[in-house]
C-alpha cells in the first residue's frame, strides 16, 4: 500500500488533435477538480509545455508521450491514453518501468463496428456508385447491374472478422442479426467465439481469406499483425470480396 501523499496528486492532461471531437474539452478539468478537490489538475492546450509539466505529474491523460519524458517524470505512476491504440506508447522507457499504462479500448468499439455495418452495406448495394449516376443525371439501374461485382443481398453472405476485441464482437453481434454467416480468427479462440459462428487460430487465417465475402480487419498493432494482408492473401479472396481495414496503421 502506498504511503498518504503530503502534497496534491497532481493530474497532467494534454490531448491535442486537429479534430475537435478527440480533444478533451475544457470543461472537463474543471469538474475533475471539484469531484476531486484534493488533487491539483493542470490542462495543457498543446505540447509546448509537456516537458517541464510532465516533471512533477503522478497521472498523465495523453496519447502522446516520449521515452525522454518518461525519464524525466520520476514521480509518473499511470499514464492514461483516451485512444484505444497505444502502440506509440510502447518503447522500453515505458515498458521497464513500473507506470501504470491504461487505454479507451471499449469506448470506440460500437461507434467503429457501426461504421462497418455501414460500409458492408454501402458496397453490397453500389452506394456510392449510385451517388455518381445520381449526380450525372443517369439512371443507372442496369449499369449497376452489370458491372462485376453485382448488387447483392447480404442475407447468407459471410463476414470474415480479423481480431474479436471491442470492435469485433459488435460487429460479429450485428452481422448475425442481418442474417450473415461470421467467421473470425483470433489470438488466442480458447477465449470464445465472440459471437462468431466459427473462430480460428492466428495460423489459419488464410482459411478466413478463402470463404469470406467481406473481410473486416480490426486487430491491434503489434509485431504479428504488421503487414497481416499481403499479395498472397489477396489472391486468395473470391473475385468480387471486400476487405475492410478499421484497424489502426503504425504510423495512425
Amino acid at each position: 500500500m502506498n504511503p498518504p501523499h503530503d502534497h496534491p496528486i497532481r493530474i497532467l492532461i494534454c490531448v491535442r488533435h486537429p479534430f475537435d471531437q478527440w480533444n478533451v474539452p475544457d470543461w472537463f478539468a474543471g469538474r475533475l477538480q471539484q469531484k476531486f478537490p484534493q488533487v491539483n489538475v493542470v490542462h495543457l492546450p498543446g505540447y509546448k509545455r509537456m516537458d517541464e509539466e510532465i516533471v512533477g505529474a503522478e497521472i498523465v491523460i495523453s496519447w502522446s508521450v516520449r521515452p525522454e519524458q518518461i525519464a524525466a517524470a520520476k514521480k509518473l505512476r499511470w499514464i492514461h491514453s483516451t485512444a484505444a491504440a497505444v502502440h506509440q506508447l510502447i518503447f522500453p522507457e515505458l515498458v521497464n518501468s513500473d507506470i501504470i499504462l491504461t487505454n479507451a479500448r471499449e469506448v470506440h468499439g460500437p461507434v467503429v463496428a457501426e461504421h462497418v455495418i455501414a460500409l458492408i452495406f454501402a458496397l453490397a448495394k453500389k452506394i456510392p456508385d449510385s451517388a455518381r449516376l445520381q449526380e450525372k443525371h443517369v439512371w443507372g439501374q442496369q449499369i449497376l447491374w452489370d458491372e462485376l461485382p453485382r448488387i447483392r443481398e447480404i442475407g447468407g453472405a459471410t463476414v470474415g472478422i480479423v481480431g474479436l476485441g471491442s470492435i469485433g464482437r459488435p460487429v460479429a453481434k450485428s452481422a448475425k442479426a442481418l442474417g450473415m454467416r461470421v467467421i473470425a480468427v483470433r489470438e488466442h479462440p480458447e477465449k470464445g467465439s465472440g459471437g462468431a459462428d466459427t473462430v480460428f487460430g492466428p495460423t489459419q487465417i488464410d482459411e478466413l481469406f478463402r470463404q469470406a465475402d467481406y473481410i473486416v480487419l480490426a486487430a491491434p498493432v503489434t509485431a504479428s499483425t504488421k503487414a497481416i494482408v499481403n499479395a498472397e492473401r489477396l489472391a486468395l479472396m473470391k473475385p468480387d470480396a471486400c476487405l475492410i481495414n478499421v484497424g489502426r496503421g503504425a504510423g495512425g
